[in-house]
């Protein structure tokens, strides 16, 4: 870890006139009717030569200031020009006059300096309003801009306008050493990496409960206040505007490092998952390195380190302390490591459990935990050891601090009474999901850890659910389907389905998944199976299908799914199954919602199966009508991404057969449930002319009725989803499901790793992040390169398919290999979009 010490003082730039300046001490008399004058203040000018964002504006008199006028309720009156009668560069103040509409009602008066008329986008309206005007008004390419607003009880020739104090509408980054920074380290330089590439003219907050909507920076400048805690607090909520784009470009040299001061658009930080950082060019015992930084400050306290705001109109002055290593000897290096100044809040590490910086370490045993069970408390661990390589059992807990940053007191009880040990308990479980969150830090260092805690009632499947009918045969096939509800939480995952047959007359089919048999010590003289549902596979789909046989002819029984953050309504209040006495023949009203249940009955198949495509292959499974899996339809677009691809379903579901063995052809059908994630099942999108269909209310399944149901079924979907591939399912409640599925021909990926030269990565485990990866950050994907160094494509629960389901195209993916361990640990990274690893199909891991 290459730990910088730095702190952060925040100076207001703005320049506060005296209270003598308040009014215009000039006489009216000298103004035409309807014209006023008014004095405007600007910043402390400096000496510049070109016209882009600095400390003042430069040459001012030849400057646009416009006054827009609105009413009381905000509204759009007048558009008027200001003419400049005098400005002092010395003093940064000057003297305007302007031309208003007279009105007897309150008037908001916005002063904007340094756009032209064609900047603001036309002419407006009495539609218009503040609000619409200036959220939307914005600048750009290094463009400056200056801004208040005030508000005026009427406009009359008696009005006099106050000193309008103009606000800039960008920061200033500084970065000097101190007189604690040793000998031994030179600072050469900084940039700023992440700024915005635009910014709002006005600092619109949306609180229309504060100053009309608008930041008020009426602020108390007196030694020892903090102006940041002054503005937050005016101005609650208000996070900072982001206009444009990120601009994460890097230094390409030394020479793009600065010693003087950066001006930035103003940018949200706390809320952002790729805040502005800046990168050191410094020399440490006569040796050239970099160091990144971020925009915080700790609070001494309790010592939680949190992210600042780059506010318009604030000075962030980073002063360098002690340095106690070199640091990285690459810009790259340095930009992907975790920030000097921040070990313990830096969003590099934010998912980490376990975080040291070179010499002690804080440990906690869970960052993020679903809490769904009402009194029952959760503990959640922390360990602080000092010293930790020479003394691992030197723990001082007592040197740790339990921040509470957003807890409802009426939701979650806080135990922080054992040292080592948080202790919460849910008092109340809300409908959906609140979010809370605490902070465990250490005295004197920048070690800390945010941990969240998410409190809710228990989730229900929105579906449990098998055939009706099973025939009383043995090895027949028993399909059962689970789907889980939206947005679940990372930290659920991955996540133990218990299968639970309260007969045991079925088995999981090995042909067609792989599903463990498990016990509960607690429940003697039982067991069950248990599916593990991963949250890369809950991303791209939230239904689970489950393939059974039956061991037994007499099959018939009760089948319940179960998981802690669920309900669980299979049993009364003493634990007992609800349906023990039940027989499975019976017909049951509100059964439970996570109980499904078959009968032992005749059923037909689904024969003649097919998917086709004219961009693709049809192959159908051997002996398709002996299994569930009737076939694949294999594209073999080159782009690997078949959204908008046309498929046609094909189906019989009797023949004459059944007819002769009692088939009522001409009775009503069944319907035909036809589920899938990623066909369009919109109006009119489906083109059928062999039956009717209608889309179920969930919209995950078409219900379909045949106009025949001796004739051959056909409905041709298109594809609405980026790299779709799914299976489709076919069930009815007389017929045994069927399954076809459709995917990508198989993607090879060649896996490289090294440091400038490559070699073939082989038999390593790759794991890949949709994020920027850290240690113990959980990956969404992994797979296992073969001996030839490659990711291989036909290896269908590792391949390149699964993994960019329903993904943009331009998405990054992460990629690390990691090798040793300690201090001989050595980490490989590439990142690449979606679409440039389908184009180069090559993955360069470069040690880190």
């Amino acid at each position: 870890m290459k730990k910088l010490y730095t702190y952060i003082p925040l100076i207001f730039l703005l320049l506060l006139a005296s209270c003598t300046d308040q009014e215009i001490a000039s006489n009216r008399s000298d103004l035409p009717e309807g014209t006023y004058r008014f004095t405007v203040t600007i910043p402390e000018a400096i000496e510049a030569t070109t016209r882009t964002l600095g400390e003042t504006p430069q040459d001012v008199m030849r400057m646009s200031m416009r006054v827009l006028v609105f009413d009381e309720n905000g509204f759009f009156v007048a558009y008027e020009v200001a003419t400049v009668e005098s400005f002092d560069d010395v003093s940064q103040k000057g003297t305007y006059t302007v031309n208003l509409p007279v009105r007897d009602d309150i008037t908001t008066l916005h002063f904007v300096l340094g756009l032209d008329d064609a900047d603001y986008g036309g002419t407006f309206t009495p539609s218009d309003s503040e609000a619409s005007i200036f959220s939307q008004l914005t600048v750009s390419d290094g463009q400056d801009a200056y801004w208040q607003r005030i508000s005026v009880q009427e406009i009359s020739k008696d009005t006099q306008l106050p000193t309008v104090h103009l606000v800039r509408n960008f920061a200033k980054i500084s970065v000097e050493t101190s007189t604690e920074t040793p000998e031994r380290f030179e600072l050469l330089g900084y940039a700023v990496v992440n700024e915005r590439t635009a910014g709002t003219v006005a600092p619109y907050t949306g609180n229309h409960d504060v100053a009309g909507g608008f930041a008020t920076f009426e602020l108390n400048q007196a030694t020892g206040t903090n102006v940041y805690e002054q503005f937050t607090s005016l101005n609650p909520g208000f996070g900072g505007n982001n206009a444009g784009e990120r601009d994460d470009a890097l230094p390409q040299s030394n020479t793009d490092f600065t010693s003087s001061a950066t001006y930035v658009y103003e940018r949200n930080q706390d809320d952002s998952s790729r805040p502005a950082y800046i990168l050191i060019h410094a020399r440490y015992d006569g040796a050239e390195c970099y160091y990144k930084l971020d925009l915080v400050t700790t609070d001494q306290e309790t010592w939680l380190t949190t992210y600042l705001n780059l506010y318009r109109n604030f000075h962030y002055k980073v002063i360098i302390g002690n340095v106690t290593n070199q640091g990285y000897s690459s810009i790259d290096e340095a930009a992907a490591a975790v920030a000097s100044n921040n070990i313990g809040a830096s969003i590099e590490v934010s998912e980490v459990n376990t975080i040291r910086d070179g010499q002690d370490e804080l440990y906690v045993s869970t960052i993020d935990t679903l809490l769904v069970t009402l009194n029952q408390t959760a503990k959640i661990y922390y360990r602080f050891t000092e010293d930790v390589e020479n003394n691992p059992d030197n723990v001082q807990n007592d040197q740790v601090n339990v921040v509470e940053i957003d807890v409802d007191p009426d939701i979650i009880n806080v135990d922080k009474s054992e040292q080592g040990v948080l202790k919460i308990t849910p008092i109340s479980l809300p409908e959906t999901m609140e979010t809370y969150e605490f902070a465990i830090t250490v005295n004197n260092s920048g070690l800390s850890r945010r941990v969240i805690v998410r409190v809710r009632e228990p989730y229900r499947f929105e579906a449990v659910d098998c055939e009706d009918l099973v025939p009383d045969n043995v090895g027949e096939a028993v399909n059962l389907m689970v789907r889980l509800p939206a947005n679940m939480p990372v930290s659920v995952f991955p996540l133990t389905l218990r299968i639970e047959p309260y007969r045991k007359t079925i088995y999981p089919d090995a042909e067609e998944n792989q599903i463990p048999v498990a016990t509960d010590p607690e429940e003697k003289y039982t067991f069950f199976y248990e599916a593990t549902v991963t949250h890369g596979e809950y991303t791209q789909n939230r239904i689970f299908n489950y393939v059974f046989k039956t061991n037994i002819a007499d099959s018939k029984t009760f089948i319940t799914v179960t998981n802690p953050y669920f309900v669980d309504e299979s049993r009364d209040e003493d634990g007992d199954f609800l349906y023990a006495d039940v027989d499975p023949d019976d017909d049951v009203t509100n059964l439970a919602y996570n109980v499904t249940k078959f009968r032992n009955a005749p059923r037909y198949n689904f024969f003649n199966v097919s998917l086709t495509s004219d961009e693709g292959n049809w192959s159908p499974q051997d002996n398709a009508d002996s299994y569930t899996n009737k076939g694949t339809l294999t594209f073999t677009d080159g782009d690997y991404n078949p959204i908008g691809n046309q498929v046609t379903l094909t189906f019989s579901i009797h023949d004459q057969e059944d007819v002769d063995n009692g088939f009522d052809q001409n009775a009503t059908h069944p319907e035909i449930e036809i589920f899938a994630r990623y066909l369009d099942f919109t109006d009119g999108t489906i083109k059928t002319t062999t039956g009717t269909w209608t889309r179920r209310d969930d919209g995950q399944a078409i219900l379909y009725t045949p106009n025949d149901p001796l004739a051959e079924q056909s409905l041709t979907f298109t594809i609405n989803t980026n790299y779709a591939s799914e299976t489709v399912q076919l069930a009815s409640y007389d017929h045994e499901t069927a399954r076809v599925n459709y995917k990508n021909t198989p993607c090879t990926i060649s896996v490289e790793y090294g440091n400038r030269s490559f070699e073939d990565l082989e038999r390593e485990k790759v794991y890949v992040y949709d994020t920027w990866p850290n240690n113990n950050t959980d990956p969404i994907f992994d797979f296992t390169t073969t001996d030839g160094g490659q990711w291989d494509g036909s290896n269908e629960e590792e391949s390149v398919n699964t993994l960019i389901i329903g993904r943009d195209p331009k998405q990054t993916l992460y990629f690390r290999y990691t090798s040793g361990w300690g201090m001989w640990r050595s980490i490989y990274q590439d990142s690449m979009t979606i679409e440039e690893l389908l184009n180069s199909k090559l993955i360069q891991l470069e040690e880190q």
